[in-house]
């Protein structure tokens, strides 16, 4: 499962994670074939993401990762 597919899970949550995945689907540039860090990163460097954007999606791929290790 990719990183854009897993936000879906999150997308009603009251979290800086669930706004960042909100702001994700609003994002029709969004790599949503991509499932590794340093991608997200590299996307979110050239947009006008903030830092504290940034640590949200950050906070949301190490979920991502530990739920995918824990389907595994």
């Amino acid at each position: 499962m990719t990183f854009y597919k897993w936000l879906k899970n999150i997308l009603n949550d009251d979290t800086p994670e669930g706004d960042f995945a909100r702001d994700v689907y609003r994002d029709n540039k969004f790599p949503k074939q991509v499932s590794k860090w340093s991608d997200i990163e590299e996307y979110l460097s050239h947009t006008i993401a903030n830092e504290t954007v940034i640590s949200s999606a950050k906070n949301a791929y190490y979920f991502y990762e530990k739920d995918k290790q824990h389907h595994n």
